[in-house]
């Protein structure tokens, strides 16, 4: 039954919709064209972080089951190697900079 999941929307236990879920699927779906996947590209989608310290909300995000994988590897790569750091924010924060700075362009963290 898994086999004919794709997309995976991660969404913290404390986020609260005022209008049924699906309507928002629907939305982020066709506005950052879910469906065009290439290959070689791994991204995961977030929304901007209302906190100024980190970019990203790691909170709810969306991911492909299959294409997003490179992302997520590197994802717990960066929380592994610093287990200093005090939760996946710092680290998933870590991966954007990465980016920013070309030092991983295989994985493209989009903001919505």
């Amino acid at each position: 039954e898994l086999d004919k999941v794709e997309w995976i929307y991660y969404i913290d236990i404390d986020v609260l919709f005022g209008a049924p879920f699906i309507e928002l699927a629907y939305v982020l779906e066709s506005r950052y064209n879910l469906n065009d996947i290439p290959e070689h590209l791994s991204k995961l989608y977030f929304f901007e972080n209302a906190w100024d310290k980190f970019i990203l909300q790691g909170g709810f995000f969306v991911l492909h089951r299959r294409n997003s994988k490179f992302c997520l590897d590197a994802w717990r790569q960066e929380i592994d190697n610093l287990p200093h750091w005090k939760f996946d924010q710092m680290a998933l924060n870590q991966i954007f900079e990465n980016h920013k700075e070309n030092k991983e362009m295989r994985c493209h963290l989009i903001t919505m």
